[in-house]
């Protein structure tokens, strides 16, 4: 079974399934934020949990170049 990254926020939406599936909790989302200097959900584009367990807060991104996310599980549903 291969691996992908987690979709776990997306636009300052916490994905709660994504988190309980992967058994994360929202203070953990909160302290990546913090440890990559934003104050606020809202600050991210989104939050993904990676293949290796780090978590990765990817900063707002220009309309239509979400292509770091392209290989993201829960991207399709999430994206509009």
């Amino acid at each position: 079974m291969k691996s992908e990254p987690k979709l776990l926020c997306y636009k300052g939406e916490l994905l709660l399934d994504a988190l309980k599936q992967e058994r994360i909790v929202e203070s953990e989302i909160f302290q990546s934020l913090r440890s990559k200097g934003y104050s606020s959900l809202n600050d991210a584009e989104a939050i993904v949990l990676e293949t290796n367990g780090n978590i990765s807060v990817i900063g707002k991104i220009d309309t239509g170049s979400d292509s770091v996310l392209k290989d993201v599980s829960g991207r399709s549903a999430n994206v509009k």
